[in-house]
């Protein structure tokens, strides 16, 4: 699905029950499925191994979206932190 913001661009993207949903990221065998609301300023990214559900990491941000950076950030740590 395709979402139109303010500035006329597009995001490719799921939406339901006012949650967006951004592409999932793939890394060393773990998937990782970011998501947010635009209302709230929050998220959480669910991770997934092996196709089970590990864990839920959330987070907070401002503005329409969280930035991507901001996400990857959050994935290197769950690295590091683990020592994956």
């Amino acid at each position: 699905m395709n979402i139109q913001n303010e500035n006329g661009n597009f995001n490719k993207c799921i939406a339901y029950e006012g949650v967006i949903a951004l592409g999932a990221i793939e890394r060393g065998g773990y998937i990782f499925e970011p998501e947010y609301s635009v209302i709230e300023q929050n998220g959480a990214i669910h991770v997934y191994k092996d196709g089970q559900f590990i864990e839920e990491i959330k987070f907070s941000f401002s503005g329409e979206y969280p930035e991507l950076g901001q996400i990857e950030q959050l994935v290197d740590k769950y690295f590091d932190e683990r020592r994956i």
